[in-house]
């Protein structure tokens, strides 16, 4: 038993290793694998790739590639085209690998690469036998070939935009190609690979240009995610064989740098030629370098100098300017939007803009900042404007839009924020307004107030003729006298809107303000009661150019409006006058007042004060805040007028509780001006028996002068159309002695009428009559030779008067 068990564990080695056997024998070897077809992209560029026959290749990527082949197990179809071709159909996965690559980041978008490199080739500048060129820089303006994506070719386009150069630039589908461009003169230079130009430029005829310029590793390549089994196989042999001076790769390299010509031991000519061109490089790079320097350097001046420049332009324009990131944060401001707050650029770069000074006195404006940068953020422009209180407590109107800046996609990269003080064109704004508003009512004011002058007039005539027919009738002539009393009153009414309109003249002359002050206040201190004090502080004896009685008027209105806002708890009235002088023009009711000397009139009050509401409103006609019987609405009206007529300004400040201030502005004068008045009517009958043709649209009024002055013993002509008159004073000139005519009529106006019969020779006496003495003198001339202009409305005596005083003196002889 023991001997027979000893015998069987004897025999097992042998049977474990008979068994081991027959299971080696059964697998493959590990490196046997199943055969692959792989087809590889082949296009000329010898020596590194050349075809031979259909199908047939030769060069180190060919050697290499087949050498791997046939240890993988692999057949490989090489699949012909160009350069441009071959790097399409990888990328198309038509082939599964492409060799003579250069990597680059935008190639390892859709390409994967070999970690190990084949080759370094150097881009080179080829030339025809005999050219000059010498450097990159004699290539400025020329024709050069390169071939369709090749790297090389780009980086030649590369190195001539550093320099600042501008070549055109000829793209064709082959090395061969672009020297076939040189050999035939379209172009004066092409760019290839060095090793291809050392294979191929004798046979095309052109020679290398000593201009080297960025070496690069060339290796294998496939699509992106695609055969990396392939590069990982490449890259194992490369690894092991670049370590082995005997390797397959050792030996296709001696291949690439030999030459069947060539004597042994000798070096290659290419590789003499390759060390020349090194060191052609190595002088013209440290040219280059120093040129590239130089160019930089003046650039760089000149970018400094530029930017200086922009930001001059961007700190001193006049708007305000920012620049805002796409969160919203102020990346840069200029200085005038830094002087507007009295602070520093610094102080707000970073924050988020809705937070800045400029808007965060209200919450409801930063939302609607925040809301603008959105709506930028979208690429739409964002306009909006806001109030803004600036440190000195003054209140301004800003004008703002944040606008978006798009990147070369089109996407939003940054935000423009233009902001403008438009505070001083509000006030404009608000004095056009206010001074068209205050004009269409005068307008209309005088419009009414003429039409009301032609009415008034016939009832005070009508009534002068009833007076006269009454006599001796006590209860009728006290009744007349009262209708009388009416219309003068009527008739004050009717100066008074005139005044407002500025449509009547009054006569002005030179007159010390501070006296016509001191009797107005004289008078005031007489009417107000005790509880009202009365201050007076006058620092000027100038004189201005104005009508008296209106200046009284002016004082006694202003006075009597601050009684009625004091008369319940009672105040003080303080009246000042001094001399002021203006460096610029400065608001204003109604428009702006230029620069120059003034004598302000000054006239406040401590009473309960206006709101904005009353203030745009007290300068119009019948517009008061009195109780009924206190007052027409008239007073304010009227001083505006005066001074408006009196080539004065004024301004008004008011809040309420804070009681009011009249500032009134009159020019003041240097020297004294005088004054012409009208003579004095002359005294005597009335009666006459003169021809007198009268004119005036209004029936009521040819009516009245007819009966008038027939009753005097005149023979009176009256119309009531001014184009009738006309013609029969063309028939017949010296029908009439004298012409008495209304100034606005339809038709012909009267200063109309007076230059017809002027231009037909006619020399007879006028007397104009009119409602709105301003729109008379705009059309009087000396050559119309007007005797005498009456303001309506007039008294029949007084018309009498002038036509007697006319009639009665020698006529006048014109020349």
């Amino acid at each position: 038993m023991p001997s027979s068990r000893t015998g069987n564990f004897s025999t097992m080695p042998q049977l474990s290793a008979v068994v081991f056997m027959l299971i080696l024998g059964l697998c493959p070897p590990a490196h046997a694998v199943q055969a692959r077809t792989i087809r590889v992209g082949a296009f000329p560029v010898p020596p590194i790739l050349s075809q031979d026959s259909p199908g047939e290749f030769s060069g180190i990527y060919a050697e290499l590639i087949e050498q791997i082949a046939a240890r993988e197990n692999w057949t490989v179809q090489w699949v012909p085209g160009t350069w441009a071709e071959g790097l399409a159909r990888v990328r198309a996965g038509e082939i599964d690998l492409m060799p003579v690559v250069i990597p680059t980041p935008q190639r390892a978008v859709d390409l994967d690469f070999c970690l190990e490199n084949v080759l370094m080739i150097w881009g080179q500048v080829y030339v025809a036998n005999g050219s000059p060129l010498q450097s990159i820089l004699d290539l400025e303006g020329q024709r050069v070939a390169v071939m369709k994506d090749d790297l090389n070719g780009e980086n030649f386009v590369a190195r001539t935009l550093e320099f600042g150069m501008t070549c055109v630039i000829v793209e064709v589908e082959s090395h061969d190609e672009v020297f076939e461009q040189i050999a035939e003169d379209k172009v004066v230079a092409g760019v290839a690979p060095n090793l291809f130009g050392y294979e191929s430029a004798r046979r095309h005829g052109v020679v290398a240009a000593p201009i080297l310029f960025d070496p690069s590793q060339t290796t294998f390549a496939t699509a992106a995610g695609h055969n990396t089994d392939l590069l990982a196989t490449i890259d194992r042999y490369l690894r092991v064989w670049k370590k082995d001076p005997q390797s397959v790769y050792a030996q296709a390299l001696r291949h690439l740098s030999s030459s069947p010509n060539d004597s042994a031991g000798k070096l290659p000519r290419w590789l003499l030629s390759l060390g020349a061109g090194i060191l052609v490089i190595a002088l013209l790079l440290l040219l280059w370098n120093r040129v590239l320097n130089a160019r930089v350097k003046a650039r760089t001046r000149e970018l400094v100098a530029s930017q200086a420049k922009i930001r001059i332009i961007f700190d001193q324009t006049y708007q305000f300017l920012g620049l805002l990131d796409t969160r919203g944060h102020l990346l840069e401001v200029n200085r005038t939007a830094a002087d507007f707050l009295h602070a520093e650029p610094e102080d707000f770069i970073g924050l988020p803009f809705w937070d800045c000074p400029w808007w965060n006195h209200d919450p409801v404006v930063q939302e609607e900042v925040k809301q603008g940068i959105r709506t930028a953020l979208s690429g739409t422009v964002h306009f909006g404007e806001t109030r803004h209180i600036d440190p000195e407590g003054k209140p301004h109107t800003l004008q703002y839009t944040i606008k978006p800046t798009l990147d070369a996609t089109g996407q939003v990269e940054s935000l423009i924020a233009e902001g403008l003080d438009i505070t001083d064109k509000h006030e404009l704004e608000d004095e056009l307004r206010q001074s068209q508003r205050m004009e269409s009512i005068g307008t209309l004011a005088g419009g009414i107030a003429h039409d009301f002058n032609n009415i008034l007039t016939a009832i005070i005539g009508f009534n002068e003729m009833a007076m006269d027919d009454a006599e001796g009738q006590p209860g009728i002539e006290s009744s007349l006298r009262e209708v009388a009393l009416a219309s003068a009153r009527a008739r004050d009414l009717v100066q008074q809107i005139l005044t407002f309109g500025r449509r009547q003249e009054s006569e002005k002359s030179t007159v010390c303000l501070s006296l016509i002050l001191r009797e107005a206040i004289k008078l005031l201190r007489s009417t107000l009661p005790s509880t009202i004090h009365i201050e007076m502080d006058i620092r000027s004896e100038e004189c201005i150019l104005a009508n008296p009685t209106q200046l009284h008027q002016i004082v006694m209105n202003l006075g009597t409006n601050a009684f009625h806002a004091m008369e319940e708890k009672g105040g003080q009235l303080d009246i000042s006058l001094r001399e002021i002088e203006f460096n610029e023009r400065e608001p204003v009711i109604g428009s702006r007042m230029p620069a120059g000397r003034y004598l302000q009139l000054e006239i406040s009050d401590t009473g309960p004060g206006m709101d904005e509401h009353v203030l745009e409103k007290i300068f119009e006609p019948y517009f008061t805040t009195k109780e009924p019987g206190k007052g027409t609405g008239l007073g304010l009206a009227v001083v505006h007028g005066i001074v408006q007529s009196s080539a004065g300004y004024l301004r008004v400040q008011s809040e309420p509780g804070a009681g009011s201030t009249f500032q009134i502005y009159f020019p003041a004068l240097s020297e004294e001006a005088g004054t012409t008045r009208r003579p004095d009517l002359l005294a005597g009958s009335l009666r006459g028996t003169e021809r007198i043709l009268f004119i005036d649209d209004e029936r009521s009024l040819t009516q009245l002068v007819s009966r008038y002055l027939t009753t005097l013993g005149y023979r009176v002509t009256a119309l009531s159309d001014s184009e009738q008159a006309w013609r029969q004073l063309e028939a017949d000139p010296d029908r009439f002695d004298l012409v008495v005519t209304d100034q606005t009529m339809p038709g012909l106006t009267g200063t109309a009428l007076v230059t017809k019969m002027r231009e037909n020779g006619s020399r007879l006496p006028v007397i104009l009559c009119t409602g709105n003495s301003m729109s008379a003198g705009r059309g009087l001339t000396p050559q119309l030779e007007i005797a005498r202009v009456l303001q309506k409305p007039m008294m029949m005596k007084e018309l009498a008067t002038e036509i007697r005083n006319l009639l009665g003196e020698a006529r006048p002889q014109f020349p």
